[in-house]
């Protein structure tokens, strides 16, 4: 879908500054390095708004996920790696444990929202969503 002028823009970037963009807050949000996480949801709300000036609202919003999906795949990713080389009798180990479960929360409700789009049965999502209080 080309630009509408008529559209409301935030930022006016090109759609791969946006994407760019939505990547590196995505790995903000997945990782927490945020302190005000309204503010980084506000920034994000707001770079989906200008892409969907380029894709469309469904396909921003798709696009939205798939960056959060591919931020929690790296974090799960990182934190397993981690893992490997701590005793699993260990703080260490057991608290990276915990957190890539939570993460994975995240990510299975992220791949239902995106099987929802796409028009899955309820039957075919995921139940594994919970987070055990992680807020990101």
């Amino acid at each position: 879908m080309a630009r509408d002028e008529t559209q409301q823009w935030k930022t006016r970037p090109t759609l791969g500054e946006l994407c760019d963009r939505l990547t590196i807050l995505s790995l903000r949000r997945v990782k927490s390095v945020d302190a005000d996480r309204a503010a980084l949801h506000r920034a994000i709300s707001d770079v989906v708004d200008d892409a969907a000036n380029y894709l469309g609202t469904e396909q921003a919003r798709i696009l939205q996920e798939v960056c959060f999906l591919s931020a929690l795949n790296a974090q799960i990713w990182h934190l397993k790696d981690e893992m490997t080389d701590l005793s699993p009798e260990s703080d260490e180990y057991s608290s990276r444990l915990i957190t890539a479960h939570q993460l994975n929360g995240y990510r299975n409700q992220a791949k239902n929202s995106l099987s929802g789009v796409a028009g899955a049965a309820a039957a075919s999502q995921l139940s594994n969503t919970m987070t055990d209080g992680l807020e990101i």
